[in-house]
């Protein structure tokens, strides 16, 4: 809402730069930044428009129908958030009246009946494994007896994802950047130079709620990275600066200094995936043209790692190769399916927890990929890891951290869907 204001707009562009670079981007969840951009645009409109005319509670209906279509989460924060939005300005009127409430209500209904209908008539609303799977999680997790230590560990993955919401090189410079940012704010605010839309309290203690305490998987995965990242937007765009343009030039030039640096480092980082490129490409050659390929990452793509990554690596094989690999489909969160030979090997592969499995499992998970269906199995960053093939399979190529796997006779193949 910030950004409409005049001069607001560069202000909000500096302060939100650094969180253009983020964990959500770099697992190439381009829908769901997309949607968020849509949805940040139609709280400002509904912020600014609100109560006015019907017109605008038209245009946020069609605004909230194209963040559903680009991605159903976004539209689900965006009716929260405006749901929040009204009950502020319900609890601040002191008018706590049945037909107020009703009236503060009412078009926020109307702009979740359209999307909320073409949910329910999708394919996507009737697959089993959807939302309820949360539920499940939690009672196989009490029932194995490692609620405690659960816990914990999402507690402390929860921070470093607070803590990392502007994704950097390493932990210790997002963990610095981010107090000094925080600090900067926190010190506006105190002392008046900075001001929060009181119209946006409701919405940024719920986001906080959310960021804090949401499931790390609701419908889709990711949430403990996705929320941080939708709130540190949400804090950007409710802030306001009451002075003037020279006045606010010390916080200005400080956020943009620490732009640039996190920018800079970032460009370092990647620089260094210059020489890797061309090990993969001799990898990919070798790959027969139009073939099933698992892969696998040594060490896994946590936000808590700092290794080099390798998560990019695998879909490139499509595109170069045109082979197959594995995707991130699930029936239960987009109408996207898999189907033939893929979605067969797929099925059969072994369980293992998304963010990779000790060192030890990855010679298993890699007889499991071929044993299940894949011609060959793309292992990323075993240089330094002691990675060695199960007996039953081979090395048939390998480049700097690039492995590639396949089995050195016919494996017998469960019957699969």
């Amino acid at each position: 809402s910030s950004a409409l204001r005049p001069g607001g707009a560069v202000f909000c562009g500096v302060l939100a730069a650094p969180l253009l670079y983020n964990f959500i981007l770099t697992w190439g969840f381009a829908n769901f930044l997309l949607g968020l951009g849509l949805m940040l645009w139609a709280l400002a409109w509904w912020v600014r428009t609100r109560g006015r005319t019907a017109a605008a509670v038209v245009v946020s209906c069609l605004s909230g129908v194209l963040i559903f279509l680009v991605h159903g989460l976004d539209f689900a924060i965006y009716g929260v958030l405006v749901a929040a939005i009204e009950l502020g300005v319900f609890v601040r009127s002191g008018e706590a009246t049945v037909r107020r409430a009703l009236r503060l209500a009412a078009p926020v209904l109307v702009q979740a009946a359209a999307p909320v209908t073409i949910f329910i008539m999708s394919s996507t609303s009737h697959v089993a494994g959807g939302v309820p799977h949360v539920g499940d999680s939690v009672i196989d997790i009490v029932r194995s007896g490692g609620i405690v230590n659960r816990l914990r560990d999402l507690a402390a993955y929860r921070i470093v994802t607070i803590l990392r919401v502007e994704r950097g090189p390493t932990l210790v410079l997002d963990a610095l950047t981010w107090v000094v940012q925080a600090g900067l704010i926190w010190t506006g605010l105190r002392r008046g130079v900075l001001t929060i839309s009181p119209m946006m309290w409701a919405p940024l203690v719920l986001g906080c709620v959310l960021a804090a305490l949401a499931p790390p998987s609701f419908g889709v995965g990711h949430m403990a990275e996705r929320l941080p990242l939708v709130l540190a937007f949400l804090v950007v765009c409710s802030l306001h600066s009451t002075l003037s343009g020279r006045g606010r030039m010390p916080i200005v030039v400080i956020f943009a200094v620490i732009g640039f640096c996190r920018i800079t480092a970032t460009g370092l980082e990647w620089r260094a995936y210059g020489k890797d490129f061309p090990d993969f490409e001799r990898i990919a050659v070798l790959t027969p043209q139009r073939t099933l390929v698992a892969s696998i990452i040594v060490g896994g793509s946590r936000p808590t790692e700092d290794h080099a990554r390798c998560e990019m690596y695998a879909p490139l094989l499509t595109s170069l190769r045109d082979d197959a690999v594995a995707l991130f489909a699930n029936e239960a969160e987009q109408p996207f399916r898999l189907i033939g030979p893929l979605r067969a090997a797929t099925d059969r592969l072994p369980p293992q927890r998304s963010w990779g499995e000790p060192l030890g499992n990855y010679p298993a998970l890699a007889l499991g990929a071929v044993a299940a269906g894949f011609d060959e199995v793309l292992v990323c960053n075993p240089t330094g890891q002691r990675f060695t093939p199960p007996h039953g399979l081979v090395v048939a190529a390998s480049a700097g951290r690039f492995m590639l796997l396949k089995a050195d006779a016919p494996l017998r193949r469960d019957a699969g869907p």
